[in-house]
């Protein structure tokens, strides 16, 4: 439990630089030096010793959706595999938990900008929760899949069945090719691994309000989701709003590493592939964010449809599995 919990604050500290890499990629490709990827976390430190500004038509619940935002996140955290090693809780069916600790977070969210009585982030809500909807069958199109895939229904133990049934084809000390060759095995099943990746990898870039589905940087009201919903925080709110995006980033990225890093590699190794898992998924972000444009926000739902696609090919191949 105490190497879990060290893994847990580990990755409370890696979110803060997270964006920092996602923005200095971003600055990289578009030929520029960029700010420290400290930044963010310097921004999160002075809007925690600034004051608030609270509307007058607010009532309790815009002062308590973002402390229950960022408490959902810490909490989804804590079932979020690190490293290949067990988190700090784990049961069966955690990811059913997982998704829906996340959608309450996102629930307070959506009636905090809804408290504020403001046209604008009234919109930013509508489309937060349009987005949800189309995302989440997809998730649990894919985890539903590897569950059905491995026997187990815990992320932990998804990543335990992958790893015994892979340490058939290394040899007894594993190195570091066994390690390559039970990521590209055949038995691993490379159809159910890549999409769901690319679903995982979807599901961070909408969570997250980032490019091509949201524009974190954009001002303009019509066209946000996220950044209108907390136009009226200010202050530790706004602090505790950042970091729990920056966090969910990831949090959400622990799901491809767990689907990476089996459990039968050392501790030290397995914390040493995670954190240069994170940094490649923070980087592949920013490259997104570099070369596409905003999608349009009428279109935006057929390419949610499209992940939720990917994810009942997917179940279907494994039913198909089943069967046959």
């Amino acid at each position: 439990m105490t190497f879990a919990i060290i893994r847990y604050l580990l990755m409370i500290l890696i979110a803060l630089i997270t964006p920092g890499i996602i923005n200095k990629t971003k600055a990289k490709c578009g030929g520029r030096k960029g700010a420290s990827i400290l930044q963010p976390a310097y921004d999160i430190i002075k809007l925690l010793r600034k004051s608030e500004v609270i509307s007058s038509s607010t009532s309790l619940i815009f002062k308590l959706a973002p402390s229950i935002t960022l408490a959902s996140v810490l909490t989804a955290g804590m079932v979020a595999p690190i490293g290949g090693m067990k988190p700090i809780l784990s049961f069966s069916g955690d990811f059913v938990f997982f998704a829906y600790i996340l959608g309450i977070g996102r629930f307070f969210t959506i009636i905090g900008a809804l408290d504020t009585a403001s046209a604008f982030e009234g919109m930013g809500a509508s489309r937060e929760a349009a987005y949800s909807m189309f995302l989440e069958p997809a998730f649990f199109f894919i985890f539903g899949s590897l569950a059905m895939f491995t026997g187990v229904s815990s992320f932990s133990e998804i990543n335990s069945v992958l790893s015994i049934n892979n340490i058939a084809h290394t040899s007894c000390v594993p190195g570091f090719m066994d390690i390559i060759n039970c990521w590209i095995h055949p038995s691993n099943n490379m159809v159910l691994f890549v999409c769901s990746m690319i679903v995982i990898l979807i599901t961070i870039l909408v969570e997250a309000s980032r490019m091509p589905f949201d524009d974190p940087e954009t001002h303009l009201e019509l066209t946000m989701i996220h950044e209108v919903m907390v136009l009226d925080n200010s202050g530790p709110d706004l602090a505790m709003i950042k970091y729990a995006a920056a966090l969910k980033i990831t949090v959400l990225a622990s799901l491809i590493t767990g689907l990476l890093i089996h459990n039968w590699i050392s501790p030290a190794l397995g914390l040493i592939l995670y954190i240069i898992f994170i940094t490649l998924t923070a980087i592949v972000i920013g490259v997104i964010e570099s070369v596409t444009a905003r999608i349009r926000l009428t279109h935006t739902p057929q390419y949610l449809i499209a992940a939720s696609a990917f994810g009942i090919t997917v179940f279907m191949i494994m039913i198909a599995g089943k069967i046959i």
